[in-house]
């Protein structure tokens, strides 16, 4: 099909060098352009984002029981110690936790009434 198109000036300049650099057509090389261009907007436009999960072999870390919640929380205070050096009372983990037992009042003067 034959049609007339408005192309900027330095990117036709471009288009004809590139043409005869690799010993195409000045159509050849618009319409691979073309093609290209059209084939990855539609994959983008179809492809959506999937999210994959990285499953590796093992279970919970020793000394960590998966039904105490504060076990957990301490475990993780400690990963993150580990990794940043920082101190795990003042880690925004440990932040406003107050365990089962201090909710209870076990082991303060609350818990002997």
């Amino acid at each position: 099909m034959r049609t007339t198109l408005n192309i900027d000036d330095r990117l036709m300049r471009l288009v004809k060098a590139r043409a005869a650099e690799t010993g195409r057509t000045v159509t050849s090389i618009v319409e691979t352009a073309l093609r290209e261009l059209l084939d990855r907007e539609l994959r983008e436009e179809a492809t959506p984002y999937k999210l994959t999960w990285t499953v590796v072999p093992g279970g919970a870390q020793p000394g960590v029981d998966l039904a105490d919640r504060d076990s957990l929380y301490d475990r993780m205070a400690d990963v993150g110690d580990d990794r940043t050096g920082s101190v795990g009372d003042d880690s925004p983990a440990d932040a406003g936790h107050v365990s089962d037992e201090q909710e209870r009042g076990v082991g303060d003067e609350r818990g002997a009434r």
